[in-house]
């Protein structure tokens, strides 16, 4: 769920709308900064969520799903405004802060001497895809340049990834209410 901001808001997305969407750098970065915004809101509000309902599990299922889709449309919709963009991706962002409930699972499986270990671990797991992805995204554009849509299929890989992501949230653990 935290590739979204490891791999495509932090490297692609900004040479990507200004490649597909013919963009200027500072509508390029201006657009991309409406996911950390949908981050620094969703990330309070879904721990909120969790902390107030039973429903951890479709709560991280129901946001990698809808953050895959919302991604799959900013990637693969090059007729709309930056502003509609802008508008998707700061829902992608809202949805995809619910990586932040790994943080509290790891918190109660982690024994009360291993909690410290357990959070750092999870954290590690959060950006370690970043240096995979990067290059692998970067490699797939070089190779596939030259045909159709190649810059969206190369991105594309981030909102698959969240898909898996919500097939992995199907296997949380139960939790204890």
């Amino acid at each position: 769920m935290f590739s979204v901001v490891t791999t495509f808001t932090a490297l692609w997305a900004i040479p990507f709308f200004e490649t597909t969407h013919h963009a200027s750098l500072m509508q390029a970065t201006l657009t991309t900064s409406a996911v950390y915004v949908g981050m620094a809101i969703g990330g309070p509000l879904i721990g909120w969520l969790d902390g107030n309902t039973p429903y951890r599990r479709f709560i991280m299922i129901g946001n990698a799903i809808c953050a895959s889709l919302l991604l799959f449309i900013v990637i693969f919709s090059v007729q709309f405004s930056m502003g509609m963009i802008s508008i998707l991706l700061f829902f992608t962002g809202l949805c995809a802060s619910s990586y932040v409930l790994t943080y509290a699972i790891a918190n109660e499986l982690a024994t009360a001497d291993n909690r410290a270990t357990s959070i750092g671990f999870t954290n590690m797991f959060c950006v370690l895809f970043a240096p995979f992805l990067q290059p692998l995204i970067g490699f797939l554009i070089t190779h596939l340049k030259g045909h159709d849509d190649y810059y969206q299929w190369s991105v594309s890989i981030v909102p698959a990834l969240m898909l898996v992501a919500a097939v992995i949230g199907c296997y949380l653990p139960k939790r204890n209410v």
